[in-house]
């Protein structure tokens, strides 16, 4: 039989992160930017939404408001009905070259998916015809995980300095959607390196409380407090003396609750 008697420990967050800033939302003056004159020189299909013949603007996946969709200004949604195999794509041109060392990719998903299965980015080596330069390549998760939480950044990563001209960045479909065209907000590229970055992960805590000697009692834990149902944290402890401390392992976990109380 338990006692009436439980009392809450305390909350626990079990990641402590220490990262250098990263911006949450699309920059306004990066080299890829419309404000810096880079034109869009092809793209795939986008979508007929609402029944309109294409309503969305490539040029709105760097720094533009140009599309017709208001409910979707600054944003572009690929091609529905593309074949499941099929690889969306968007290529633009700088006004000169530029050397570019890192970039930010803003995506999102809704109720339909519009997720892609994979991202890559291209460029174009001095006097290539082709884009034969791939500078970076990222399979995501699903559904998207963002950057340290600050979504819809999907990606922010350095990439080994390039001097080019010409960009391409290709979006495979992802199968089983409803909706299977990419949903693409804004992609950025920098001149400057984003540096390491430093994570700290805290992977088990301490829990301690008073105790009364050869008394029993249980730790439980939640995760959330909008659910009733507690989870015991290993066996029942017989303490020994007045205060009693037992381990938790919390490495990959958002947070913890805890409450502990004396089992009769």
């Amino acid at each position: 039989m338990k006692s009436k008697l439980t009392f809450a420990l305390f909350s626990a967050a079990a990641v402590l992160t220490v990262r250098a800033q990263i911006p949450t939302t699309p920059s306004t003056n990066d080299l890829w930017d419309i404000s810096q004159g880079v034109t869009i020189t092809t793209n795939s299909p986008f979508d007929a939404a609402l029944g309109g013949p294409n309503p969305y603007d490539a040029r709105d996946m760097f720094g533009g408001m140009f599309d017709n969709y208001i409910n979707e200004r600054g944003q572009v949604v690929f091609d529905d009905d593309a074949p499941a195999n099929f690889v969306h794509f968007v290529e633009w041109r700088t006004a000169a070259p530029v050397t570019i060392r890192s970039f930010n990719l803003f995506a999102s998903g809704d109720s339909n998916g519009r997720e892609f299965a994979q991202f890559t980015l291209k460029a174009k080596s001095s006097g290539s015809p082709t884009f034969d330069l791939t500078l970076y390549t990222f399979t995501p998760d699903h559904p998207y995980v963002c950057v340290d939480g600050q979504c819809p950044l999907v990606v922010s990563a350095d990439i080994e300095p390039i001097t080019a001209q010409d960009f391409r960045a290709e979006f495979a479909n992802l199968s089983g959607q409803f909706g299977p065209g990419p949903r693409i907000v804004e992609l950025d590229g920098f001149s400057q390196s984003k540096g390491p970055r430093l994570s700290i992960a805290v992977s088990c805590i301490d829990l301690c409380w008073d105790t009364i000697s050869n008394k029993t009692y249980q730790v439980q834990y939640k995760s959330n407090l909008t659910t009733n149902e507690w989870t015991n944290l290993g066996s029942p402890v017989v303490s020994t003396n007045l205060n009693t401390c037992i381990t938790d392992s919390v490495r990959g976990q958002e947070r913890r609750f805890y409450r502990v109380f004396e089992v009769q």
